[in-house]
């Protein structure tokens, strides 16, 4: 992501808001927590079942951070004629698919 850092700090307050708002449960915190039940946890079924929930708050904040970037990328203009979808913008950017597919994998 060109501009991470940038996307990042956007993000932060958006996730902040939602949390306060409609999310129940803040992800960053979510996913402490679950990597934190996981290393403690001795019970591989039991680690299996809280890696799968940890991997699905990582992968909606990856989400998140994603489409922070697209919307600060300098070409989004969804008023021109010829606008980038937020999906044709991650399909040309084979990458970020390939750090989504390295991160679920367990």
């Amino acid at each position: 992501l060109q501009q991470s850092t940038q996307s990042t700090h956007l993000l932060q307050p958006t996730v902040a808001t939602a949390v306060a708002i409609y999310v129940p449960q803040n992800l960053r915190e979510a996913i402490a927590t679950y990597r934190g039940r996981l290393m403690a946890e001795s019970k591989e079924s039991r680690r299996a079942t809280l890696m799968g929930v940890c991997l699905e708050y990582l992968e909606r904040y990856y989400m998140l951070l994603a489409f922070t970037s697209y919307l600060t990328w300098p070409k989004f203009d969804p008023a021109s004629p010829g606008h980038v979808t937020f999906q044709d913008w991650m399909e040309t950017r084979p990458e970020l698919r390939s750090v989504l597919s390295r991160m679920l994998r367990r």
